[in-house]
């Protein structure tokens, strides 16, 4: 039902009242004109008053929780009053079947020696996934940590490489949580490329214990790369400076169909 009442003033005015299909007062529905910033909600009796709205046309559109949206076209006139009433119809939506599932999902694979989350133990860790790996472009292993705070990688006679923790030159590194004692022996060792690594995990302060003796600053464990049922394959290669050249590549999937 639309009516207009001239008065005056510069802009026009929407007044009006919501109803269910009952004739009862509806509170909390949203009104607006859509395409604007013109916007309210009706009070507890059911109306809404928007006011200083250009003349113009417009598309009302009044809507809310339980309720079936209803629009309509009005016309706006400058220095009157347009009156609306709108009774909205209940709408009842089906919920369909959710489903909940979880499941536990350890961040450190290697470093977390006990089933106990690794929030609740108070140790310090550090993880370098192989996404930022590929993101920093890094090729050696002092590159992917070079960031890892606490950790300061050291390269010796080009391709030897040492790492600091916390201050400690005493560290471990492990090969998927395998001790690869090189470093204790000859305090720097070489590392193979990042191809085959799928994380790196850093765990810095005294719980280095854990992994035996040497591992006062820390322990550093290179993660590989998990065999898979399905071929895939990565290739990178890179030229810098010094005529330096880089290349990496990797491959793995089934040998067959039992292995």
């Amino acid at each position: 039902m639309i009516g207009t009442i001239g008065i005056a003033q510069h802009f026009g005015t929407i007044k009006g009242s919501i109803q269910n299909e009952l004739s009862e007062p509806t509170i909390g529905i949203h009104v607006k004109l859509e395409g604007t910033s013109f916007a309210t909600i009706t009070d507890e009796s059911g109306h809404f008053e928007i006011r200083n709205v250009p003349a113009g046309s417009y598309t009302f559109l009044a809507s809310g929780i339980g309720y079936e949206a209803n629009k309509e076209n009005i016309d706006i006139k400058r220095n009157e009053i347009t009156l609306l009433l709108y009774k909205l119809n209940s709408r009842t939506n089906q919920l369909y079947e959710v489903v909940i599932s979880s499941g536990a999902n350890r961040s450190f694979t290697y470093v977390n020696k006990i089933d106990v989350a690794m929030r609740d133990m108070p140790i310090t860790t550090a993880r370098v996934s192989i996404k930022t790996i590929e993101q920093r472009g890094a090729d050696d292993l002092g590159e992917a940590i070079k960031n890892t705070t606490g950790v300061r990688a050291n390269n010796t006679y080009g391709g030897f490489q040492h790492f600091t923790i916390r201050g400690f030159s005493n560290f471990v590194l492990l090969i998927d949580g395998i001790r690869d004692e090189r470093h204790n022996i000859s305090t720097s060792a070489p590392n193979t490329n990042l191809a085959n690594i799928e994380s790196i995990e850093v765990l810095k302060g005294p719980a280095s214990v854990l992994f035996g003796h040497s591992a006062l600053g820390g322990i550093i464990n290179i993660a590989r790369k998990r065999p898979t049922a399905n071929f895939k394959a990565d290739f990178s290669a890179t030229y810098g400076s010094f005529n330096t050249r880089r290349m990496r590549a990797g491959a793995g999937g089934a040998i067959s169909d039992k292995l």
